[in-house]
């Protein structure tokens, strides 16, 4: 009896070994981090290797290759031509390459581990800023329909809001076909100086958004595309510093506003850095 015992263990021992073996092998990019933390809110370090779209990335994790979609946002009509005959999804490529292309980024997991397709659905930053939210301020992506729900959601929809409200990328009356939908102007995210007729490449990223004037010499905020001020300056209570957080910075729908500790609301960055306030780089 002790034999057959003997036999069956080292049997079932051997099948297992086989079953974990196979598992280790796989040719093309991993819908799963194996080995690397995947809880809510980690940020966790990545390299792109692939731009596949305006929307998708491939990035290696520990020399393993992982299909990566930026959580929260998509593209809208990608493959209608606009009046330039280039369409939208060609040009939200050429902006996501621009921005990410052989970078390093950092990932960090939302409410929702992937999409239906299996890829990982993540907020992708570099150098401290949110890239899913940068194509929104640029209007290079809409406020994704999957999930229906994810932490940045109203963040998100206030920052499409004001690329609408201040008339940027798909929103340009330029590209307008009646339909709302039209491809990015690349002026509309240029500096205020005459742009060239076209660029080869892609703008620079506008990551602070513009103040377009209203009636009355009212003001549009920054973030909110209305009078509402969304911009929070906290002040440290730890070294009372003073630092502002903009709708989409990670530690933005954490922070507990005290006024009578400081904090103060701004319409504007500028306003906000001229008041000697320094930006959360997350």
């Amino acid at each position: 009896m002790n034999a057959l015992l003997l036999r069956a263990v080292i049997g079932a021992t051997f099948v297992l070994a086989l079953a974990c073996g196979s598992d280790s092998q796989g040719a093309g990019p991993s819908a799963t981090p194996t080995g690397v933390a995947t809880v809510e809110g980690d940020l966790l370090k990545a390299t792109v290797v692939t731009v596949i779209d305006g929307v998708t990335i491939d990035v290696a994790i520990d020399d393993r290759i992982h299909r990566v979609r930026y959580l929260g946002v998509e593209i809208p009509d990608g493959g209608v031509p606009q009046d330039d005959g280039i369409s939208m999804a060609s040009k939200a490529l050429e902006f996501n390459r621009f921005l990410v292309e052989g970078r390093n980024v950092e990932l960090e997991r939302g409410s929702v581990e992937a999409d239906l397709l299996g890829n990982l659905l993540r907020y992708v930053y570099v150098d401290g800023e949110m890239v899913n939210r940068t194509l929104l301020i640029n209007g290079y992506a809409t406020v994704a329909s999957f999930p229906s729900s994810f932490q940045h959601q109203t963040a998100f929809l206030i920052t499409e809001q004001g690329a609408k409200s201040s008339q940027r990328g798909l929103w340009s009356p330029s590209n307008d076909d009646g339909g709302g939908n039209g491809g990015p102007d690349e002026s509309a995210i240029a500096s205020a100086s005459p742009a060239p007729a076209r660029e080869e490449s892609p703008p620079e990223p506008q990551f602070f958004s513009t103040l377009p004037a209203m009636p009355g010499s009212l003001r549009i905020c920054d973030y909110s595309g209305t009078q509402e001020s969304v911009i929070i300056g906290n002040v440290d209570r730890k070294t009372g510093e003073h630092v502002y957080h903009v709708p989409g910075g990670l530690f933005y729908p954490t922070i507990i506003f005290d006024e009578a500790q400081g904090d103060t609301l701004f319409c504007a960055e500028e306003a906000a850095i001229r008041a000697g306030w320094k930006r959360s780089h997350r």
